[in-house]
């Protein structure tokens, strides 16, 4: 629990919002039930799950939210208010980065910080 707080301290979220958010969310609600109940084989997901089944033994769940390798699984609907926060201070793509893999993750979050800071007015 302490890992967590540290890591949801910097973020726009809460964990309630959190929470709610990944039940909602269309992928990630079917990652918590695979790592709650099982995954299926890997011919059997959508596309948009191999991503995490490949991590599948990585993955963990902490009082309802999912991480892996310790960092934030974030919603697609809460993406954009943990970029805005990431970007704070206006750093660099190289730096950015950096802050968002220490803390959070999604598949795709490298190329969404490109874009972050290439429409950085």
């Amino acid at each position: 629990m302490q890992i967590l707080h540290l890591r949801l301290g910097d973020l726009p979220v809460n964990q309630k919002a959190l929470r709610s958010q990944v039940r909602t969310d269309l992928v990630l609600s079917k990652v918590l039930l695979y790592w709650q109940s099982g995954w299926p084989a890997k011919c059997a997901l959508q596309p948009e799950l191999l991503t995490f089944f490949e991590k599948h033994d990585e993955l963990s769940l902490d009082y309802g939210i999912l991480l892996w390798k310790g960092r934030v699984i974030i919603p697609s609907s809460l993406r954009d208010p943990v970029l805005n926060i990431l970007h704070d201070g206006h750093p660099g793509v190289s730096a950015m980065r950096e802050l968002a893999r220490f803390t959070v993750y999604w598949h795709g979050l490298d190329k969404d910080v490109e874009k972050c800071v290439q429409n950085c007015v």
